[in-house]
């Protein structure tokens, strides 16, 4: 095992092309819901949809989270991050195996849990058993500051996904089970040689890493599972309170949000292990530096959609769509807070304080479903976005008033962080008044554009050095010669 160097130049490469793979591939799944709908039947389509509704849950039962402990492990067990995966993969395994036992046994209640047949148990449970060495070792490669495998098992797993399960539905009279053969089996073929590779990096198992990782992860488990509660009791009450009309209105905005938080979740997972290495060597200022241009990026980036709203409805859903615009601007505002309070999370996740995550996804899921009660009966869908949002702003100062308390009151610009999300905030009535006028929105936007490349252009000297300039990491990335 050897150390290498980490340049600056190397970060950006890594986070760039992390990000924009992470966003691609999982955006794929986004883009071709309109292929699969002409398709299947709608029926099929719901019974697929409930399907990986019940493998998200699932996956946070049984794996709880655990490739998260990989970018804090690396630190408090230097050179053993082989041994560190080895071992908690089988363990996943173990959790797994477990799992898949108690729904042999009780093999009537999952089928009707799920709606399924037991064919579709069987596989969602054989997929359980190996599916997290994906997870873990695209978080391996990430933590290590290398990009190429990780794009390539990003990308390659979403296209094989994709135009196997189109191929399947042609050739197979079953289109309910083609389309999950094709979302399962190559992922399944990905993770077998992934799974043999780590196992055999490490060659060890030590409980001790299981008690570490597990002390780590198990808050997780239910703050996945209210994020889950979070995100789908909107629709769900929605539906019964309003109608299944204005769910498809709501969920057309909400699917254009999903895109936008998913590429703001590829981001903050790209620049976390740096911001570990920078709280690890107490180097406060650097995260002060970056959190004005680093917040203000994206801010902008979400006004610039929230610009386009019109056209981008348009070409999601059309016009009978263009209603959901109301939803607009309340859900891509949350996901600007979603996105400040992600960097107090990675304070607490270097912490490990992480049941202070959990705490707070319960309380705002609390806060959510009550609103929502509240609110939905009296002032339609248009509601729930805002409650949403609420929910986000509860949870961002509930995880700013604890990493304060745990004793990191400088880590970031908080006063950049507050004025930002106050400023997204405060222009969305500017911007709801703009969609009265096109070419004024569309010559913002350009002027934005602009704007950031002639800001390129004019430091493009001090980007060249910074993209050169090498810096020696606090603590040695582990390489390994074989890996790319």
């Amino acid at each position: 095992m050897v150390s290498r160097n980490i340049s600056h130049g190397d970060l950006v490469k890594a986070s760039m092309w992390y990000t924009v793979s992470s966003f691609l591939a999982k955006g794929i799944g986004y883009l071709t819901v309109p292929i699969f709908a002409r398709l299947l039947t709608k029926a099929q389509m719901g019974d697929y949809s409930n399907l990986l509704v019940w493998n998200e849950i699932l996956t946070v039962i049984t794996g709880i989270s655990i490739e998260s402990s990989i970018n804090r492990a690396r630190l408090d067990f230097p050179g053993k991050l082989d041994e560190y995966c080895s071992t908690i993969l089988v363990f996943t395994t173990m959790i797994a195996g477990v799992a898949y036992g108690i729904a042999f046994i009780f093999m009537d209640t999952f089928e009707s849990m799920l709606s399924m047949g037991p064919f579709y148990v069987h596989l969602i449970f054989a997929h359980f058993l190996i599916s997290h060495a994906y997870s873990i070792l695209l978080a391996r490669q990430r933590v290590q500051y290398r990009y190429k495998i990780s794009v390539a098992l990003s990308l390659g797993y979403s296209i094989v996904s994709t135009s196997s399960a189109i191929v399947l539905i042609f050739l197979m009279q079953d289109k309910l089970m083609a389309r999950t053969l094709g979302h399962f089996a190559p992922q399944m073929m990905i993770c077998i040689p992934a799974y043999i590779y780590l196992v055999s990096k490490g060659r060890k198992f030590d409980w001790s890493y299981c008690k570490y990782a597990f002390l780590f992860c198990w808050p997780f488990v239910p703050h996945l599972l209210s994020m889950r509660i979070l995100h789908a009791s909107d629709r769900v009450m929605i539906t019964k309170m309003v109608g299944s009309e204005a769910n498809a209105t709501y969920t057309i905005a909400n699917n254009c949000v999903s895109l936008a938080t998913l590429f703001m979740t590829s981001l903050n997972a790209a620049i976390s292990p740096w911001v570990f290495d920078k709280l690890y060597e107490k180097d406060y200022q650097a995260l002060k530096k970056i959190t004005f241009p680093y917040v203000m990026i994206v801010v902008l980036l979400i006004q610039m959609v929230q610009l386009l709203a019109p056209e981008v409805l348009l070409i999601i859903g059309g016009k009978k769509y263009l209603d959901a615009m109301d939803c607009f601007l309340p859900l891509f505002s949350g996901v600007v807070v979603h996105f400040c309070y992600t960097m107090y999370v990675n304070v607490e996740q270097f912490s490990r304080k992480t049941w202070a995550i959990a705490v707070g996804t319960v309380i705002a899921a609390i806060v959510n479903v009550v609103l929502n009660l509240i609110l939905i009966p009296q002032y339609g869908y248009i509601a729930a976005a805002y409650t949403t949002l609420i929910g986000y702003i509860v949870l961002f100062l509930i995880h700013y008033a604890f990493v304060r308390l745990i004793g990191y009151r400088n880590i970031y610009n908080d006063k950049s962080v507050f004025g930002l999300m106050a400023y997204a905030l405060c222009m969305q009535p500017l911007i709801h008044v703009l969609y009265g006028y096109r070419y004024l929105r569309y010559a913002i936007v350009l002027a934005v554009l602009g704007g950031a490349a002639f800001m390129a252009y004019k430091n493009r000297e001090q980007l060249r050095v910074l993209l050169k300039k090498k810096k020696k990491p606090a603590v040695p990335v582990p390489e390994e010669e074989d890996v790319e």
